[in-house]
């Protein structure tokens, strides 16, 4: 029970922090042939550098430890079948992944571009 209130809690504060769009980043690895994928949100997020401007323009600063992008892990999730590494699979799970933090009010992922 204490780990679903968590959960709950993590998911909402989550959700809250999320902006009105983002991008999304997956990645996937393998461990003992078992297949993982991680679903992230990314959107620029100005507060988390604090170095100053160079002439390159307002996404180049002058601190290599700079970051302009925010990265916020959204889901992640063990596939157990080879059969779950299919385009429609991934697309379902996205699409899943989605819908619990647009139904908590939080932002929605950019269409193409």
């Amino acid at each position: 029970m204490y780990l679903m209130r968590v959960y709950q809690f993590v998911e909402v504060r989550v959700s809250d922090e999320l902006p009105s769009t983002f991008g999304l980043l997956l990645d996937g690895s393998a461990f003992s042939g078992r297949h993982y994928i991680a679903i992230f949100a990314v959107f620029k997020d100005p507060d988390m550098c604090h170095g100053t401007e160079v002439r390159e323009g307002p996404d180049y600063y002058d601190g290599t430890d700079c970051y302009t992008r925010r990265f916020v892990l959204l889901a992640f999730y063990p596939l157990d079948v080879e059969d779950d590494l299919g385009a429609q699979s991934v697309f379902d799970l996205i699409a899943d992944t989605l819908s619990r933090y647009t139904s908590l009010g939080g932002g929605n992922a950019l269409h193409g571009g």
